[in-house]
C-alpha cells in the first residue's frame, strides 16, 4: 500500500484530503507545517506527497527543496491557493510534479495522484507500454507496431514526457520547460512542429490537441 504524505496547515482540509486518499486505498501520513513535513520525509517510506505552499513556519517552497536534495524523483504534488502563472512556474522549476489551485475537485486530486503514482512505477520498471507502442528508457529504444523508430533527442525526450503523464493535459509552457528547460528561449511554433513531426511518426495516434490549452496523451 502506497504511503502518502499531506502537508497542509488547514486541519479540515488536511482531513478532506485525508478522507478521500484512504477511501482510493492509500495509506496516510500528516503535517501541519514545514517542520513537520521535514520529520516525516526523513521518517517514513513515502511514495508521494501532497504539498500546501503557505505554511505557518516555512513556505512549501523550502520543504520542496529539501525532499528534492536527496530524492529527485518522489512525486510531489502542489496543492495551493496561489493560482498565479509565476507561482506555478516556479513550482515545476523546484520540481513539482503537478499544480492544482484551490478550491479542488478531491476526485480530480485523486486521479492525479494515481497517474503520478503509475508514472513512477513506469519509469522504475524501465518500460512504458500502450497499444503498438513501447518506450524501454533504459535501452532508449522506441517501438511502434513491433519496428523500431527513430526519433530525434527532442522527439525522444517530448515522447517520454508525453507518456510519463499519459492522461494529462499539458499547457505549452510545461512542455517547454520540461522538454526544452527553463534557459532555452524557444517560441510555441517550435514546441508545434516538433510534436507534429513526431505525430507523423507515430501515424498521428496518442497525441490530442487541446485547444486554447496544449495537449494530452491518449492511449487507444
Amino acid at each position: 500500500m502506497e504511503k502518502i504524505l499531506i502537508v497542509e496547515d488547514d486541519q479540515r482540509m488536511r482531513n478532506l484530503v485525508a478522507l478521500y486518499l484512504k477511501n482510493a486505498g492509500w495509506q496516510v501520513v500528516e503535517a501541519g507545517n514545514a517542520s513537520e513535513a521535514i520529520e516525516r520525509f526523513y521518517e517514513d517510506e513515502l511514495d508521494l506527497v501532497i504539498l500546501d505552499i503557505m505554511l505557518p513556519d516555512k513556505d512549501g517552497w523550502s520543504v520542496c527543496r529539501a525532499i528534492r536534495k536527496t530524492h529527485p524523483t518522489l512525486p510531489i504534488v502542489m496543492l495551493t491557493a496561489r493560482k498565479t502563472e509565476d507561482d506555478e512556474l516556479f513550482g515545476f522549476e523546484l520540481g513539482a510534479d503537478e499544480y492544482i489551485t484551490k478550491p479542488f475537485n478531491p476526485n480530480i486530486l485523486v486521479a492525479r495522484v494515481k497517474v503520478a503514482l503509475k508514472r513512477v512505477e513506469r519509469e522504475e520498471s524501465g518500460s512504458l507500454l500502450f497499444p503498438d507502442l513501447s518506450i524501454n528508457s533504459t535501452m532508449h529504444k522506441v517501438c511502434y507496431k513491433n519496428r523500431e523508430i527513430d526519433l530525434s533527442p527532442r522527439e525522444y525526450k517530448l515522447l517520454l514526457y508525453f507518456a510519463g503523464n499519459a492522461g494529462i493535459a499539458l499547457h505549452r509552457d510545461q512542455i517547454l520547460d520540461h522538454v526544452w528547460g527553463l534557459n532555452c528561449f524557444v517560441n510555441d511554433r517550435v514546441v508545434d512542429t516538433t510534436i507534429k513531426r513526431l505525430r507523423k511518426k507515430l501515424d498521428n495516434r496518442y497525441i490530442k490537441t487541446l485547444r486554447a490549452v496544449g495537449y494530452r496523451f491518449e492511449s487507444d
